[in-house]
């Protein structure tokens, strides 16, 4: 799709570079549906009985329709605003007007994602094409709101519909934008609705102000602590028994999320099945006695079994089959040490024998062993330097798992911050001293103490005048503190 500057939309339907700037009214507009939980959980359950599944498939042109659909419907829209709109007053039409490229802006995303789209599960929609199930329940969703929605009510309305058949993580993603579309879809229905009726009531009895309110705190909306609690199985690993899940960053339960997705993208078991046997292995691990705490402490986390030692036990509960790569990455996790050593070894020997064969039937033995020394060097580096490229695009790098200690550090993971150091003169001395209680100052955790690790540069001799040595004012600075 263009862009707006060039988009027909934009170009036919903006206001006059004179026309005032319109200020939309906001206040006493809704910010949650009007419509109670149970009749939310009722619409919910009634749209997951209706789905029928079909399979992914790219070629699949219902969404590709839809949009077009959407896309005709909003410039006629736009049209029919356009021939009755004022800019001396704010009128409903005005009103929509003034929303066009927010509402543009739903199609353009739409575009944009329309492979992601594809590549998810589909149900059958009036018996004969296919949609996204994303789209077809916050299509749902915002028919059970009356087109206005809040965080609460959509928690329940998708964990209703996941009673039956859970969603899987990459739709739990795409939410958001599915219901930018749903909404762009229902605004325009109640837009034919009103245009059929007659001409439409004034500004403050608009039918399109509580809508456009809803679709515009969608976009202004932080989306990551309301799709958390939708995702099927995050209930599961919040059970860790290490209790270690739970009190870890966003990204890294994110992390956690996707990990069990591509598990289960590979494996005969769902993606609320995988993470379970998980849990179920951390929670054997955890019956079990273990002489050391600490490989006790690693085998009850449930991160574990899906990223570390515990994988294969996991891998071979869910019948995983890797793909390709994972099998290449799995062999060079398995045979580092040989992989790096005999590959630099024997890259270095194909290119020494590429240099210097040329060479032996043309010159005598000394000359050649001669080259032979000259090649040893860049040879060697060259055969480093590709297997290091080789490792490097073939391995992912992964970041360690984080715990959250934004709130504080919990009296169980009290920490002691050492720096090491050498003491060289009583400036220094003083300097670290300083650094020290500026840390201090800087982290004002009860449970975080800092230290320092100090000790004497080499000498030929022992100092003869030991109060007067550096150690000493350490000692002295240090008991004052």
């Amino acid at each position: 799709m263009a862009s707006s500057s060039e988009n027909p939309i934009t170009a036919e339907h903006s206001l006059p570079p004179t026309a005032p700037a319109l200020e939309l009214p906001t206040a006493g507009l809704p910010e949650k549906p009007n419509v109670s939980e149970a009749e939310l959980r009722q619409r919910a359950d009634a749209l997951s009985r209706q789905w029928e599944m079909v399979p992914a498939n790219t070629k699949s042109d219902g969404l590709s329709t839809r949009l077009a659909q959407l896309k005709e419907r909003l410039s006629e829209t736009l049209r029919t605003c356009r021939k009755t709109a004022s800019i001396q007053e704010l009128t409903p039409e005005l009103e929509l007007l003034e929303s066009t490229r927010m509402l543009e802006s739903a199609l353009i995303a739409g575009d944009n994602t329309a492979a992601t789209f594809a590549s998810l599960p589909h149900v059958k929609v009036d018996h004969d094409s296919e949609l996204p199930r994303a789209i077809n329940l916050t299509e749902g969703y915002l028919v059970a709101a009356r087109g206005i929605w809040s965080p609460e009510s959509l928690t329940i309305y998708v964990q209703q519909a996941q009673q039956r058949d859970a969603l899987l993580l990459e739709e739990i993603t795409v939410l958001p934008q599915a219901l930018k579309l749903a909404q762009l879809e229902y605004i325009l229905d109640r837009a034919d609705e009103a245009f059929a009726a007659g001409p439409l009531p004034p500004i403050e009895q608009s039918p399109f102000s509580a809508i456009l309110h809803s679709m515009r705190r969608l976009n202004q909306f932080e989306w990551r602590n309301v799709l958390e609690p939708l995702i099927a199985y995050d209930s599961i690993l919040r059970e860790d028994p290490a209790g270690v899940f739970a009190h870890m960053e966003d990204e890294s339960r994110h992390t956690y999320h996707i990990r069990v997705a591509e598990l289960a993208q590979h494996a005969d078991t769902s993606e609320v099945e995988t993470a379970q046997i998980a849990l179920n292995l951390a929670r054997e691990a955890s019956r079990s006695a273990d002489p050391d705490p600490r490989h006790a402490r690693r085998t009850r986390h449930i991160g574990y079994y899906l990223f570390a030692e515990g994988l294969p036990t996991l891998s071979q509960r869910i019948g995983y089959n890797p793909p390709p790569i994972e099998r290449v990455r799995s062999i060079l996790r398995h045979w580092k040490e040989d992989f790096y050593i005999l590959g630099i070894f024997t890259l270095s020997c194909l290119l020494i024998v590429a240099i210097i064969a040329p060479l032996v039937p043309h010159h005598a033995f000394w000359p050649v062993i001669g080259a032979l020394l000259l090649a040893l060097l860049p040879a060697t580096q060259g055969g480093v330097d590709l297997i290091n490229n080789t490792v490097t695009a073939l391995m992912e790098a992964q970041s360690l798992p984080k715990i959250d200690l934004s709130k504080g550090v919990p009296d169980d993971s009290i920490t002691l911050v050492v720096v090491p150091t050498l003491l060289i003169n009583e400036v220094q001395v003083r300097e670290l001293f300083d650094e020290l209680e500026a840390r201090y100052l800087s982290n004002q955790d009860p449970n975080i103490h800092f230290g320092l690790l100090t000790d004497l540069p080499d000498t030929k001799a022992r100092p003869l005048d030991e109060d007067s040595h550096p150690l000493a004012h350490l000692r002295s600075r240090a008991s004052t503190i």
